[in-house]
């Protein structure tokens, strides 16, 4: 009996995964826009992005109007879409890092904040430096 309900469990456990199985970027050749796909490769999202990011922690980044030259993004605007494809997070954002632990770092105006999954700010009350260098933020804290 009790090999049993591992078994259920076990089947339970392997179906709860694969009805959530991510979705992946990918890049459509003619446009070089980017879109999301799933495991078997079936379009979910058509390509409408200038870059999209994975998911983390259930959220992928993604741009529209960037200039992208050898793998660097320039301008444009980020936000993010949930594990089905939806825009949850408007495109608000002028850089922006994947989320960890329910929270991303963002940039908005010049100001570098904390958000939640659902794009409530959590914090921008500290200050930090914003170097133009190869990385486009420095998220080390001002002294």
């Amino acid at each position: 009996m009790r090999k049993r309900r591992l078994g259920y469990i076990l089947i339970f456990i392997l179906l709860s995964f694969v009805g959530k199985a991510q979705l992946v970027p990918f890049q459509d050749s003619a446009s070089h826009l980017y879109g999301f796909q799933d495991s078997t490769g079936k379009i979910i999202v058509t390509p409408q992005y200038t870059m999209a990011e994975n998911f983390s922690d259930g959220r992928a980044a993604v741009n529209k109007g960037a200039v992208v030259q050898f793998q660097n993004v320039n301008g444009g605007k980020w936000g993010f879409v949930d594990s089905i494809g939806t825009l949850v997070i408007p495109m608000d954002y002028d850089f922006v890092q994947p989320f960890k632990d329910g929270k991303a770092r963002v940039v908005k105006d010049h100001k570098k904040m904390l958000i939640d999954k659902a794009g409530n700010y959590i914090d921008e009350t500290k200050v930090y430096y914003i170097y133009p260098n190869n990385q486009p933020v420095n998220w080390g804290s001002k002294n």
